[in-house]
């Protein structure tokens, strides 16, 4: 895994220094043991160029982990609403003149490509943005009777589901199986637990991109005992603990999700308080 970091030194309006000890995450976590650390300028082409190359070359051929930290200034608000009131006329005039776009101009130019064909990919640029402008503000309002959509599988009728489009699961060739409207019935009575625990083990055994995580699902089988014997069954790649993190846990979710598996992640319990 490959951590970039392109850091501008804020977060809104507060600075870097206020948020990492020294304001520097790189040298915070240099003394981690086997993560490869590289820190530069990412206003310079030459320069981000080749510590992106090592990086990424360290990470393919290593296969350890890498952090890399390029800087770069912030030439704009965090948001549209953003004025950047917090920032003095010094800090800002010194943020213009790190400005990546000109200092990529004086690399390529023309040692790579003429002024007229950088002139060329600038008219071709600003016309695809303002393409892409245009084509959102003319879009329609989402039609809140679909606001439901792909939250469960769908189905229009007889036949094979619809699949959600975004990740891997449609174009990977994924068949899910056919879904009976005649239950099995029990000889007799189970429980919840024992019910949720065998709808899950019929996931894992039919479809090799599904994946279940949590806080103790795995040797423990979980608090009530959901996934008991599971990790056990199916191996730790597929049903594996986390760490006590449940935002992190609901993250790795959306992400695997995105990536075209199909995950069950497990919050343990989530207390709210209201003061």
């Amino acid at each position: 895994m490959l951590f970039y970091i392109e850091d501008n030194g804020y977060a809104i309006s507060v600075p870097s220094s206020l948020q990492t000890p020294g304001g520097n995450i790189a040298e915070n976590l240099g003394s981690f043991n086997n993560l490869f650390v590289q820190e530069g300028d990412g206003t310079d082409p030459e320069q981000a160029a080749m510590l992106i190359t090592k990086a990424v070359g360290f990470v393919r051929n290593k296969g350890r982990p890498a952090l890399l930290r390029l800087t770069v200034p912030r030439l704009s608000g965090h948001s549209g609403q953003d004025t950047q009131a917090y920032k003095n006329k010094e800090v800002i005039a010194a943020e213009k003149t790190r400005d990546p776009l000109p200092k990529l101009h004086d690399f390529v130019v023309p040692r790579i490509l003429s002024q007229q064909q950088w002139e060329k990919f600038q008219i071709k640029a600003e016309r695809e943005v303002r393409i892409a402008l245009e084509g959102a503000l003319t879009r329609q309002a989402p039609d809140p009777k679909k606001i439901y959509r792909y939250v469960f599988m769908e189905y229009k009728g007889e036949g094979e589901p619809e699949l959600q489009r975004v990740g891997g699961l449609t174009t990977d060739g994924l068949a899910f199986p056919r879904i009976t409207t005649q239950p099995k019935p029990e000889t007799k009575a189970i429980n919840m637990a024992i019910a949720i625990r065998r709808t899950i083990a019929y996931e894992l055994k039919i479809n090799p991109k599904f994946v279940v995580f949590g806080e103790d699902i795995a040797a423990k089988g979980g608090v009530h005992g959901v996934t008991r014997g599971l990790q056990g069954k199916y191996g730790p790649q597929r049903v594996f603990d986390t760490s006590l993190s449940e935002e992190g846990i609901v993250g790795w979710a959306i992400g695997m999700a995105l990536g075209g598996l199909l995950p069950m992640a497990e919050i343990q319990f989530r207390v709210v308080v209201n003061f």
